[in-house]
């Protein structure tokens, strides 16, 4: 008799119990927010917070840090006009890979990911 898939629910690894990630880097290879699990598959959705009052622009790196195969690249509103921004909806990434951001100016914008882990049954 095989075993069903599990889900776990978590948030991103490099969070403190789930707070948001301040986006401190301005360049590659960024500030990371999530660590894959070297087994299964993560499935992650992130929002982006802006707490300035002017539009910055964030850069994800998806698993790698290749232009413009691991690069996510999205405007995000200022503080106040909008809820988070959803920049990834709900993508896989697995083996160990790291997602990462970084943004057009240090320690304005925050990552909150949140990673659902789907271990295969038996």
């Amino acid at each position: 008799m095989t075993s069903p898939d599990t889900f776990i629910s978590e948030p991103g690894s490099n969070s403190d119990n789930g707070r948001p990630i301040k986006v401190t880097s301005t360049a590659s290879p960024g500030t990371p927010f999530h660590t894959a699990a070297s087994t299964g598959e993560d499935v992650i959705a992130v929002d982006v917070v802006n707490t300035d009052s002017v539009p910055h622009t964030v850069t994800i790196l998806w698993g790698g840090t290749t232009s413009p195969d691991d690069t996510i690249k999205c405007t995000i509103p200022p503080a106040g006009t909008m809820p988070p921004t959803r920049v990834i909806p709900g993508w896989v990434l697995k083996g160990s890979k790291v997602a990462a951001a970084f943004a057009d100016t240090a320690n304005v914008l925050t990552v909150v990911a949140v990673i659902v882990h789907r271990t295969p049954g038996s």
